[in-house]
């Protein structure tokens, strides 16, 4: 899991979604220290105290906040039959959830004194955090400073097509 990722999907989700309590924000910062600390196990378990400590929140609080992440999709806690053993704890990976998100990147040539920008879209690789587009990073730029040493190149002759 990729935590600087994961934090940005939490704030796109947030913006998508409404905002979370006060605690619950707390408590999945907290849990996602604490998966850190453990190298990102894809479930695991921690004590309520050891979040509860973190954040000085109650019990009560703790298990309101877990409630509200898994019903809001940010985790999915599963309590344990046994209340002598810790609950399991998986952090979804919010960052998964970005593919569709386009990313934008302006291309503007100011020295020509001609308006060449363009919007570039590109859904996202959910591995690789790259645009999908066969591994090349837009694409589009070799065609857009083609089609800008091409006025470039009809300017110095004075020439237009």
């Amino acid at each position: 899991m990729n935590y600087l990722h994961q934090i940005n999907g939490y704030w796109k989700k947030i913006l998508n979604e409404g905002q979370l309590s006060l605690s619950a924000g707390q408590v999945y910062f907290a849990l996602l220290d604490r998966n850190n600390a453990f190298y990102w196990k894809t479930e695991f378990t921690i004590t309520p105290d050891t979040i509860m400590n973190m954040v000085s929140i109650s019990k009560n609080t703790y298990y309101k906040a877990l409630a509200e992440l898994n019903d809001r999709g940010f985790i999915e806690f599963k309590r344990s039959e046994n209340r002598s053993l810790l609950g399991k704890i998986k952090i979804i990976p919010l960052y998964q959830n970005l593919v569709h998100e386009v990313v934008h990147e302006v291309v503007h040539e100011s020295d020509t004194g001609l308006d060449t920008s363009i919007t570039l879209n590109k859904p996202i690789n959910p591995k690789t955090y790259k645009p999908i587009n066969g591994g090349i990073a837009f694409s589009g730029l070799e065609k857009a400073q083609s089609k800008i040493n091409r006025r470039k190149q009809q300017r110095q002759n004075g020439t237009r097509s």
